[in-house]
């Protein structure tokens, strides 16, 4: 069974793909969302504060 911190670092790891992911998005060649909308997005998607998701994103957690 993987240990809590693997599992958190599993969680960043998806987080920021997703990230990279939907702010790739372009239409028009604009980008399609802001990191406001991103950032709910990601926060409903894995149940965290959107503040959460920005710090994940921003690096700016513990758990790197």
């Amino acid at each position: 069974m993987p240990s809590n911190n693997d599992n958190t670092k599993r969680l960043y790891e998806d987080v920021k793909k997703d990230y990279l992911k939907l702010s790739d998005v372009k239409e028009f060649n604009v980008k399609k969302y802001t990191d406001a909308w991103i950032f709910a997005k990601l926060g409903q998607r894995y149940y965290k504060a959107v503040r959460t998701i920005e710090n994940i994103v921003f690096s700016k957690s513990k758990a790197n």
